[in-house]
């Protein structure tokens, strides 16, 4: 396995993990309301204040919560998972150093970029807006 592999091995891992976690947590907030809302009504009913119950009040914070989840992935996806995919990207693109067989087998050996066109471009289209090239002045 390459380092570029191994590196996007444990990128993927780190991001699983992080979701497997959030997920967990979400789910456990939701099934233990619901479970709440099925056993335990009289506690839910509880008026805390005058048109304010308990149960009103707990499925407000199970909708923050999950917004709060959310917020907690996005962060961390912005600025771990986006640099480092970045990261990996630019250095599998521009290596810095030559491989005994002189790159890797799969970009274009002057360019280092897929099918041998400018790395800055899109890597399919090779067009710096990703559109298809030939379709730019129609």
């Amino acid at each position: 396995m390459t380092d570029t592999h191994a590196r996007l091995a444990r990128l993927s891992a780190a991001r699983w993990r992080l979701a497997v976690i959030l997920t967990a947590a979400m789910t456990a907030i939701y099934v233990g309301f619901t479970l709440l809302i099925a056993f335990n009504k009289p506690l839910l009913a509880t008026v805390l204040v005058p048109g304010l119950s308990l149960g009103i009040l707990l499925g407000v914070i199970v909708i923050i919560t999950a917004w709060v989840l959310i917020m907690i992935y996005v962060r961390w996806t912005n600025r771990h998972y986006d640099a480092a995919v970045a990261d990996i990207r630019r250095d599998h693109l521009h290596p810095t150093t030559q491989s005994p067989r002189g790159g890797d087998p799969g970009l274009h050996p002057t360019t280092q970029s897929p099918r041998g066109g400018d790395p800055g471009l899109h890597p399919t289209t090779q067009s710096p807006r990703g559109g298809d090239p030939g379709r730019e002045g129609r």
